[in-house]
């Protein structure tokens, strides 16, 4: 039932007035990011990515990151890959300051608490959309250190990740490297 309802949210949202949804639902489906069963906790993850754009940017800076902030450290790799996809999506929603200042510190966190091949290669993905999102300001000393350790795995998919979010660095920096 969880499951379901965290699944179908987005219909839910719909269906129901904004506010209704923002103020009732929305803390009870936050509930479920940090259900006991990692089934649960991943399917509302996925579904966020979905329907996330909905919702104020307020209500997610204030309620669904506070949830989310805990997961960088989940023992299950599937909520991990989850929240590595959703962290891509709301970044997109939630604009510059909230990316640099909630989104990318879990982000780092991620990147440091993850083993997952498939993980690691999701949040260097989503921190593409980071880039796009805040420019190349944030290229921190522990992000380029993580990056560089990152392109001398072993597999060939996290490097070529790296080596793609590389090519999007440079693009990113050469646009704003000739404005006045």
């Amino acid at each position: 039932m969880r499951e379901s309802f965290s699944k179908n949210f987005g219909l839910i949202y719909d269906a129901f007035a904004k506010e209704l949804t923002e103020t009732k639902l929305l803390p009870n489906l936050c509930k479920l990011i940090t259900d006991s069963e990692s089934e649960v906790r991943s399917q509302t993850l996925k579904s966020m990515c979905i329907w996330i754009n909905k919702i104020s940017v307020e209500k997610i800076s204030s309620v669904i990151i506070p949830a989310i902030k805990n997961l960088a450290n989940d023992a299950n790799n599937n909520v991990k890959l989850a929240l590595s996809k959703l962290l891509g999506v709301l970044c997109k929603v939630c604009g510059e300051e909230v990316t640099a200042n909630k989104l990318y510190p879990i982000a780092i966190e991620l990147i440091n608490q993850c083993e997952s091949n498939d993980v690691k290669i999701q949040i260097v993905k989503s921190l593409k959309e980071f880039i796009f999102v805040t420019g190349y300001d944030l290229m921190t000393a522990s992000l380029n250190n993580m990056l560089m350790l990152l392109s001398k795995e072993k597999y060939w998919r996290i490097r070529k990740a790296v080596v793609s979010l590389s090519i999007a660095i440079g693009q990113k920096s050469n646009d704003t490297a000739f404005e006045d």
